[in-house]
């Protein structure tokens, strides 16, 4: 069966490695899409790179993703990092982040007049230094068309699914879904929001 694709066999997804990130999410976007060939033979699916904070490649990448944060980086750790996402962003590569990987794509200045969201619990935070994006902590995910944002610590796997059906169609979705054992409709924060635990602990430090 042909998909429908949006992304070329030698494209390149960028992971990146920034103080306190969390590898659990790091690895398991590089552990998603290996399964693509495994799943249909026919696509190879993107090169996975992983960017490191201290020397961030400065080859062009496709797309590029800022996973969470589990000790409360608020996305200033690391200049360098914050300007090679402006210029790989500049040069047309696919902005994403998830839960407190938005710090770093609002202190880059990519959020600014856009749509886009976060962990629920970051809300406050993330208004306060954000004021002009326009902050939908109740969504699970939204997709801006250049840029991607997907809320809560576990979204990299709803971020994983939108891309693989951005890219390879929904039929390749679902085959990923049921090899994972995970649900690939859509979710919302707002059903897990009553919840708000002690933000002044843990991994949700400001």
């Amino acid at each position: 069966m042909t998909y429908f694709m949006l992304i070329a066999p030698n494209s390149v997804l960028a992971l990146v490695n920034y103080p306190g990130v969390q590898r659990s999410a790091l690895w398991g976007l590089a552990d998603m899409f290996a399964l693509i060939p495994r799943l249909q033979d026919d696509i190879p699916g993107p090169e996975i790179r992983i960017i490191d904070a201290s020397d961030p490649a400065p080859h062009p990448c496709d797309a590029f993703v800022f996973p969470p944060s589990i000790d409360g980086s608020a996305g200033t750790e690391s200049p360098q990092l914050l300007d090679w996402a402006v210029g790989q962003h500049h040069t047309g590569a696919l902005a994403c982040s998830v839960c407190a990987g938005a710090f770093w794509l609002g202190h880059a200045g990519l959020l600014t007049n856009r749509p886009a969201t976060t962990h629920w619990a970051l809300e406050v935070p993330f208004r306060t230094a954000f004021p002009y994006v326009d902050l939908r902590p109740e969504h699970i995910l939204i997709d801006d068309h250049d840029v991607i944002t997907a809320g809560g610590l576990m979204a990299w796997l709803d971020l994983g699914l939108h891309l693989t059906g951005r890219w390879y169609g929904g039929e390749l979705v679902s085959r990923l879904a049921r090899h994972l054992l995970i649900d690939p409709s859509g979710r919302e924060q707002r059903h897990y929001s009553s919840f708000r635990p002690n933000r002044s602990m843990g991994i949700f430090r400001s």
